[in-house]
């Protein structure tokens, strides 16, 4: 396997440009969001908004078991909430400067199965089934057209072919992993306890719930498709249904802790404590129409030099939810990294929920 070679003026010339390339992108899609915010009018309830279920998706991450942005509120007593998600994951980024070699090349496929039942009246729970799929993927062609209309550079990826598939990390200090052809299965259980903190009830509007969950290690390491370990979580999340400010506006947002257990990647270099938290903010529009921008973000997960495993993480999400007939209503979103190279490098995120 041959390993490109950089010069350090190189190096800080494409750290400046991707830097650029994500702060453009995201000021672009706030101004969007805030066009869209001040530019339709408000459904005349202001019933909650729920986040978007997803999280970091790269390779080396999305294998230990730190939950989804959660809201406050729980599932109603005997009432069942499905939810069927489909996310498309597009990885690039290299690190082949330090005493280790980082490739995040390819796509993943995920798809989850969520069930949240209100089992009593102030216990809720729930299990989370994912079946995963890596592949050389399509997207890479899409995505050099979208830096090129917006002047962004491409020189970092014209080096390499389009639609491969490689995530490996070369390390001196952990054994090898590398996965390089199509790989599919199941990836780990996580099964979940919600409990009431508050409730909204008469003049209150802010919904307060204590979770915590404990992702158990079904998945195989070796295609990261899980860990190999057994981690356990605990989060307080909050969703505020009313606050005025031109109209109703919805808010939530979460902080928790992640404990992991002995996972099979680079067990050497792995933190144990891990702590995660997002925040997003949401409107209805008209009868049909939801629309929701959120910000998720996490401490590392290694101790280790590389920006792709090291260093704290932060994404943007954008995009709304669609009220269907039938009591169903879909997620649409897009999310980037915020941090250069410490989350996937675009991610589009559908899901389906109905509450039974």
């Amino acid at each position: 396997m041959a390993f490109e070679v950089h010069d350090s003026n190189d190096i800080q010339i494409s750290q400046t440009r991707a830097l650029s390339l994500n702060i453009r992108l995201s000021i672009s899609l706030i101004h969007l969001s805030c066009f869209l915010l001040l530019g339709i009018g408000p459904r005349a309830d202001a019933s909650e908004i729920s986040p978007f279920y997803t999280r970091n998706q790269s390779p080396f991450i999305h294998i230990f078991g730190f939950p989804t942005a959660q809201p406050g509120t729980l599932v109603p007593f005997e009432q069942v909430e499905t939810r069927a998600i489909f996310e498309v994951i597009n990885n690039y980024t290299r690190d082949l400067r330090t005493r280790q070699r980082i490739v995040i090349d390819g796509e993943t496929y995920r798809g989850t199965l969520q069930f949240r039942w209100g089992m009593a009246k102030k216990l809720e729970a729930g299990i989370d089934l994912a079946y995963l799929s890596h592949n050389q993927g399509f997207l890479d062609s899409f995505i050099e057209n979208w830096h090129d209309i917006f002047g962004f550079s491409n020189k970092k990826r014209q080096k390499f072919q389009r639609n491969q598939l490689l995530y490996s990390i070369n390390s001196y200090q952990a054994k090898d992993i590398y996965v390089h052809q199509h790989e599919a299965g199941p990836g780990d259980l996580l099964l979940s306890l919600a409990f009431p903190l508050s409730t909204v009830k008469g003049g209150a509007s802010t919904a307060v719930a204590l979770r915590t969950g404990l992702k158990l290690p079904t998945g195989n390491s070796e295609t990261l498709h899980g860990s190999g370990g057994t981690d356990l979580y605990l989060s307080l999340n909050a969703s505020d249904k009313a606050i005025e400010i031109l109209w109703p506006l919805n808010f939530f947002g979460g902080l928790g802790l992640l404990m992991t257990g002995n996972a099979d990647i680079l067990e050497k270099q792995q933190r144990h404590q891990i702590f995660f938290g997002n925040l997003g903010i949401g409107g209805h529009f008209g009868k049909w129409l939801d629309l929701k921008l959120q910000i998720d973000m996490h401490s590392p997960f290694f101790n280790n030099p590389a920006q792709q495993l090291g260093v704290f993480s932060s994404q943007l999400i954008m995009g709304g939810t669609l009220n269907l007939p039938q009591k169903f209503f879909m997620d649409l979103a897009v999310s980037e990294d915020l941090i250069k190279d410490t989350a996937p490098d675009l991610l589009f995120h559908i899901a389906v929920r109905r509450l039974f």
